[in-house]
């Protein structure tokens, strides 16, 4: 019976095997060298379109910041995190509020209030929804000035 199962198993893996029709490919037809090679060359020069311009972003324009700024609530500890991106005025462009072990979301539309401000305005700004998360946020805002 082993025999069977062995001699089936054999037939099955045969059958699965790609056929390959070699009189399908004609000589005339390029090879694969050929065309990798006029790939390389058709890649080597970059599209002027997708070239940056001068109005690129440089090192000194915004760049994110991320600062952690955990508290413990009634129910347990929130890892918060804040990224933000201030402009060469110290502005805030853009920040996001998050944590892995509890539900910011609803603080961090709140939050978003603060795009426009600097660290200084935004630090002693309070914002709606849990005095601790705000305290927190607030905390974490003035240790980064």
């Amino acid at each position: 019976m082993k025999a069977f199962y062995a001699l089936f198993l054999l037939v099955f893996l045969a059958s699965c095997g790609a056929n390959v029709d070699e009189t399908a490919v004609s000589p005339s037809e390029p090879t694969v060298e050929e065309t990798s090679a006029e790939i390389d060359a058709e890649t080597m020069e970059i599209p002027e379109e997708v070239m940056m311009d001068d109005t690129a972003m440089t090192e000194s324009d915004s760049k994110v910041e991320v600062l952690d700024a955990a508290y413990t609530n009634p129910k347990w500890p929130v890892d918060m995190e804040i990224e933000y991106a201030l402009n060469e005025n110290g502005v805030i462009e853009s920040i996001d509020v998050s944590a892995t072990t509890y539900d910011l979301s609803g603080f961090n539309d709140a939050v978003q209030s603060v795009v426009g401000m600097t660290l200084e305005e935004a630090s002693d700004t309070y914002i709606s929804g849990s005095s601790l998360t705000s305290a927190a946020f607030n905390s974490a805002l003035k240790s980064a000035m």
